[in-house]
């Protein structure tokens, strides 16, 4: 049973659009981190630490983990049920929780999140003590489960661009799921659906700096390296698609 507090849990229907689907007529994956990117904004607005008290003082919201689990994709045009709530914080971290359900409350997705507050200017982490951003008292969120490492080869390299950065003037988190579906094609993904997408994120990418995207053979494990450093890591579950 879900932590469903109405004070703290913003909640509203939403109808998938032709621009939010695959091949499949199944919601991506971009789209689907767009959802919780929104989620997230009007989620912290309902609690009242919106744009007004984070952005538009100089501060940025971004993760440091997300993992989402997929039970099943929601498709075009069908309507569903979109939840948020913050859990308890963890000192300078803030927990926060996504569920999408059908209409009848069936749990197609849920993802568990974990973010923290930083500088515009200086992009160093804020404690609450001097951002004044405190949430309000939740249950403790389930632990994020960990990376599993493997060996990886360099499958591609990009410059980011214009279009790759988002208002916080880095690497769209949206991104970083395309730059590793893209390395596959449509075939690969026919027989597949994505069940488990566990993420961490080390450090920004700007505009014009290169990446190296590492995976491993099976696609399950990826890297990606900013002058051999590690800026990010991913594992990706699949499941054989019915056909």
């Amino acid at each position: 049973m879900y932590f469903m507090n109405e004070q703290i849990t913003y909640k509203e229907k939403y109808q998938i659009k032709s621009t939010e689907v695959n091949n499949k007529l199944e919601l991506t994956i971009s789209s689907l981190l767009k959802i919780i990117q929104d989620l997230s904004v009007n989620g912290a607005s309902y609690i009242n630490l919106g744009a007004d008290k984070t952005t538009y003082k100089g501060m940025i919201w971004v993760y440091t983990n997300l993992e989402i689990n997929i039970k099943r994709m929601p498709k075009y045009t069908e309507e569903v049920l979109l939840y948020t709530y913050p859990n308890n914080m963890i000192h300078y971290i803030y927990p926060r929780t996504f569920l999408i359900t059908d209409l009848n409350g069936e749990t197609l997705v849920e993802a568990k999140s974990l973010w923290c507050l930083l500088n515009y200017k200086t992009r160093k982490v804020l404690l609450s003590s001097d951002s004044g951003i405190v949430t309000p008292p939740s249950v403790k969120m389930e632990r994020i489960s960990s990376i599993e490492t493997k060996e990886t080869e360099l499958k591609d390299s990009r410059i980011i661009k214009y279009t790759d950065l988002d208002l916080n003037n880095h690497l769209n988190n949206v991104k970083y799921l395309d730059f590793i579906l893209d390395l596959n094609n449509s075939d690969f993904y026919k027989n597949k659906d994505i069940t488990k997408i566990n993420m961490v994120f080390k450090e920004e990418m700007k505009e014009n700096e290169k990446l190296d995207i590492y995976a491993s053979n099976d696609y399950t494990y990826f890297t990606f390296m900013k002058d051999d450093k590690k800026i990010f890591e991913c594992n990706i579950e699949y499941k054989e698609k019915d056909l």
